[in-house]
């Protein structure tokens, strides 16, 4: 009888176990589930902003298009960045911004956007901050055709010339590593001595080592 005592209480601790496993796991789930709700509530809400209401949209498009205001184009590449089937339609504003208006610190972004139409690659699943991370990046350049690399490339330049820094940045890694073009260790370097004068003008933390 004892016997049969103890195994019927070691069946009920195991049972107990058990039980609280499952219900901590459900626990568990229950609150990824929660979390996730409340992201995608939030993600919703924010999607319910001004910022992708279509008068807006459109009267960001006027702007940019008028008077290559930078606050207008910024609401547009906040609103391509959330509507990835439309994601290609920034280019032309990019376009706009360095070709009609001369602001050439876009030149980057316009290179940026032509990478991405040519391959699909998008920088922000690249990019993390670091410089190895934006070598792999700029890595894709060799996917492109010869007259897509030189147009890419085209606007790097431009944008060089004018000062931006994240154009002198990606020139020299670019050259530095031969990616898609041949390897210049003479211009990487001459670029880099130029990308820290503008950082020091600039007081930026320096892009690359």
């Amino acid at each position: 009888m004892i016997v049969k005592k103890e195994y019927l209480f070691f069946a009920l601790l195991i049972l107990i176990m058990g039980c609280a496993k499952s219900e901590k796991k459900v626990g568990k789930n229950i609150k990824i589930e929660n979390a996730k709700t409340v992201v995608d509530k939030e993600l919703n809400e924010f999607k319910k902003s001004s910022y992708f209401d279509y008068n807006k949209v459109m009267e960001s498009k006027y702007k940019v298009m008028k008077n290559g205001d930078k606050f207008a184009y910024a609401d547009l590449v906040l609103f391509y960045s959330y509507n990835k089937s439309k994601q290609f339609e920034i280019l032309p504003y990019s376009l706009i911004m360095v070709e009609k208006h001369k602001k050439y610190y876009y030149c980057s972004n316009v290179f940026e956007n032509l990478v991405e139409f040519y391959t699909a690659q998008e920088f922000g699943n690249y990019y993390n901050g670091k410089e190895e991370s934006l070598k792999r990046y700029l890595k894709n350049i060799e996917l492109l055709h010869n007259e897509q690399k030189e147009y890419a490339l085209y606007f790097l330049n431009l944008g060089a010339k004018n000062n931006d820094i994240m154009s002198v940045s990606y020139l020299e890694i670019i050259n530095r590593n031969g990616f898609g073009v041949e390897e210049n260790l003479k211009k990487a370097d001459s670029l880099k001595k130029v990308l820290h004068i503008l950082e020091k003008e600039r007081g930026l933390k320096t892009l690359t080592k």
